[in-house]
């Protein structure tokens, strides 16, 4: 039977309790503030920045739904404002025929994003995302083809 050694007890790394470090060349001590210099506060974070991941995705989810919303209610108008009438001139040359599904797409993306967290919806993706992509575009492909023939 093999004997067993003891183990060495682990090196220690911190200081002693009785030594104070001072502090290295360049730097400033975190306990007195430097004479004649007031201490700077922590820059205020804005808005955006104070937002955690989750609340910035529902941020995200409603302003995609309410585009939407908009370019819908914009295509249904008969009387569209100067606005709107740019707003869908410049998707309608940017996406042609693939515009009309565009609004729809928004509309349900932005609410997936709100409601992403009701067990029921499945979580997104890449395959999922890269796949509606492709079906849009495949959409926009075959209007554009039906349109030229």
């Amino acid at each position: 039977m093999p004997l067993l050694k003891p183990s060495t007890p682990p090196k220690k790394t911190t200081p002693s309790a009785g030594k104070i470090l001072s502090p290295k060349k360049g730097e400033t001590s975190h306990s007195k503030p430097a004479k004649g210099k007031p201490r700077q506060p922590p820059p205020a974070l804005s808005f955006w920045d104070q937002l955690s991941a989750e609340r910035k995705l529902d941020v995200l989810g409603v302003g995609l739904a309410f585009l939407g919303i908009v370019l819908i209610l914009g295509l249904l108008s008969t009387n569209r404002s100067e606005p709107v009438s740019k707003i869908i001139l410049f998707f309608l040359k940017i996406f042609g025929w693939g515009f009309y599904v565009l609004p729809l797409g928004l509309l349900v993306f932005g609410l997936w994003l709100v409601f992403r967290k009701i067990e029921r919806i499945p979580p997104l993706s890449v395959e999922r995302a890269v796949g509606s992509v492709i079906l849009f575009l495949a959409a926009h492909r075959f209007t554009f083809s039906c349109r030229h023939s």
